[in-house]
């Protein structure tokens, strides 16, 4: 009997993931279960755009937040960008904090993942927001992060 844990399903899990990071990582954002506020780099942002559908945008707030990195260095005075995100054909909006610096992509903050709860599976690969009453399959990134796709937008009417 081959026990779920073995060797073999691990290596794979390990050759599947890596098939996997054949993918844009620009149409993704990352689960970030640490992550207290969202965030993402304007690099990622300009690459994201061009995913969004025409007629809609990221587009600058006038708001800005003090950010605390996980190395306990600060910013301060940084832009609040809304994003337009498109989860399984669920289209939506995540205010976010732009990085100036850095390939960040768009991290989904625990707030945020509250405000859809969502819950992940990691042995399945896939999250669901309950409160979109949808699952989707979550891919490991190069830097093997799990992320969901939020370039799959449904119509805008």
């Amino acid at each position: 009997v081959q026990s779920e844990f073995s060797e073999t399903n691990v290596l794979a899990r390990q050759t599947e993931d890596y098939l996997q990071e054949e993918f844009d990582e620009s149409k993704v954002a990352l689960v970030d279960t640490a992550c207290t506020l969202c965030c993402h780099s304007k690099a990622w942002r300009l690459k994201f755009s061009l995913h969004v559908p025409s007629g809609n945008h990221c587009r600058i707030t006038d708001r800005t937040r003090n950010f605390t990195f996980a190395n306990g260095s600060r910013a301060t005075a940084l832009p609040v960008w809304i994003i337009p995100v498109g989860i399984v054909k669920n289209n939506g909006e995540v205010h976010s904090t732009e990085l100036p610096e850095g390939k960040t992509p768009l991290l989904l903050s625990i707030p945020a993942l509250d405000a859809l709860d969502a819950e992940i599976s990691i042995r399945s690969r896939k999250i669901t927001f309950k409160g979109l009453n949808v699952p989707a399959p979550l891919v490991r990134t190069k830097s093997r992060h799990l992320a969901v796709d939020i370039s799959d937008f449904g119509i805008y009417s």
